[in-house]
């Protein structure tokens, strides 16, 4: 089965990704998302790609809206290279897997 994917809006900074696989992703977003506004029914994503800090919401704000959307997949951020990764990716664990949710941080290249 495939992954279900779902691209948080990035800053204006270039994407890791390519557009084919950003149109791919758009395509499987679920019905009624909208970021700034209620918790949309995520369950049926699978994965979500975001910035550690975009223009309109940072991942820490990010983890709490997919809690109450009752997405139960993975969080994939994107940020620039970090001083300390470890203690970053450990901070946004720590809120994310009491509600369910995967993390991983991943380099912008």
């Amino acid at each position: 089965m495939p992954t279900r994917s779902l691209i948080a809006p990035f800053p204006i900074a270039p994407c890791p990704i390519t557009p084919h696989q950003a149109a791919a992703a758009a395509s499987h977003r679920p019905e009624g998302f909208a970021p700034s506004g209620t918790a949309a029914d995520l369950s049926a994503v699978d994965l979500v790609i975001a910035p550690l800090i975009g223009r309109d919401l940072d991942a820490v704000e990010l983890i709490g809206r997919l809690g109450r959307s009752r997405f139960r997949g993975r969080l994939r951020v994107i940020a620039p290279r970090l001083a300390d990764r470890r203690m970053v990716l450990g901070e946004l664990r720590a809120l994310a897997e009491p509600l369910g949710i995967g993390v991983d941080l991943s380099d912008r290249r």
